[in-house]
């Protein structure tokens, strides 16, 4: 028989026992050991809305991928080629200076929380040959788009000067041009040119195409002699005593410091190459009386690029494969001369170990090859065929 005391705690026992019961049935007390209390009860798992795309870039520039993913607490990782990127974790990465060995690497994000982690798409970098810097017209304004579709065609006599506000030319037409001199009669020469006009708000810059008498050669580039300008292109008519010239102007202060010099053609890819060690790039070239006049350029807002030259020589009827096969070796043909005597020099400048193929393109009357959109800028020279009455233009991006 059961002790009043005992009754009593049996008694207490029950009644503890039934408050449980009852505050457990409530929710107001959980067991410590099975259920899913604090941050994992609310934690969604990542789910990615929109992977990373393709991107391209140019030698030393960059390219951002971007991830966008739902979810709490996300951490990001971008992994290059399977591996990780030190600190880039966050929803957008920003790629180092682009090199030629990144062509075709693959980015992935890989987004994690404590409820799980997801790897996105692989997305692929694009590198393409160095673009020359913003505003140096030593590369005839390679940097900027044009409206190629809107090309304005038209021919320069002797003498004369034609500008053009806020547009990209040709420089002047080489080779055997059906007209373009009469030998033995003074001042009877003309040249055509194309100009492409910028896009609508870039502003500052002229194309200038001048023609003169022999004799002032060397004064009209003593005046052109002038850090905001750059010579594009040459044509020396000896026998005809009269020349014409093509050049780029900014109405900022520019930096631009001319070099010119008479250099037998023997030594011109000598001279070239010296010139390019130097940051100098040749911009313009033409033959006269068995030498070669060569007119290159430093600038003083990129000092320190050294510069790797290939000339070659050609004929009016083969210089678009000798200039294709500079495009393919990563060089921009900055200048180019030459006469129906001594044939056509081009001089091919690219930034040194730049050696990535060049988007290259040629057209003929008979129709265009390779049609370069109307928004990408592209360096055209053009040269008349022998035997024909027809010109040829190339275009490299």
């Amino acid at each position: 028989m059961k002790s009043a005391a005992s009754s009593s705690r049996s008694s207490a026992r029950l009644k503890f026992l039934l408050a449980v019961g009852l505050l457990a049935g409530s929710g107001l007390i959980t067991s410590c050991g099975s259920g899913t209390s604090g941050g994992m009860q609310n934690q969604q798992p990542p789910t990615i809305s929109k992977q990373p795309t393709d991107q391209s870039t140019r030698v030393g520039q960059t390219a951002t991928f971007t991830v966008s993913a739902s979810g709490t607490a996300l951490n990001y990782q971008w992994n290059k080629n399977g591996t990780a990127i030190s600190g880039a974790n966050a929803a957008s990465y920003t790629t180092a200076n682009a090199v030629a060995g990144d062509n075709g690497a693959k980015f992935t994000a890989t987004i994690s929380n404590s409820a799980g982690h997801v790897v996105s798409n692989a997305a692929s970098l694009a590198v393409g040959p160095r673009a020359p810097k913003s505003g140096d017209w030593r590369f005839q304004g390679l940097d900027l788009a044009t409206n190629r579709g809107q090309p304005v065609v038209t021919n320069i006599l002797v003498p004369q000067t034609m500008t053009f506000l806020n547009g990209v030319g040709t420089p002047m037409q080489l080779g055997v041009a059906p007209g373009l001199c009469y030998p033995g009669i003074n001042y009877d020469c003309s040249w055509g040119l194309v100009v492409n006009l910028v896009p609508t708000g870039v502003s500052g810059l002229t194309t200038v195409y001048q023609t003169d008498i022999f004799s002032n050669l060397e004064n009209d580039l003593n005046t052109l002699n002038v850090p905001n300008t750059v010579i594009t292109g040459l044509d020396l008519e000896g026998a005809d005593q009269c020349f014409a010239l093509s050049y780029m102007q900014t109405t900022q202060s520019g930096g631009f410091s001319m070099t010119r010099q008479w250099v037998a053609p023997e030594n011109v890819p000598a001279i070239a190459t010296q010139l390019g060690q130097g940051g100098q790039v040749v911009t313009a070239l033409s033959f006269n009386a068995g030498q070669v006049y060569v007119i290159s350029y430093g600038w003083q807002s990129d000092t320190k690029t050294i510069y790797e030259t290939s000339v070659v020589s050609a004929t009016a009827d083969n210089f678009v494969t000798q200039a294709m096969n500079l495009a393919a070796q990563g060089y921009i043909l900055t200048a180019m001369g030459g006469d129906p005597t001594d044939g056509l020099l081009l001089v091919g400048t690219r930034v040194q170990g730049d050696s990535l193929a060049r988007p290259f393109n040629y057209e003929i009357p008979s129709g265009i090859q390779g049609q370069i959109p109307a928004n990408i800028q592209t360096l055209q020279r053009e040269v008349f065929n022998s035997g024909a009455n027809y010109e040829t233009w190339i275009n490299e991006q």
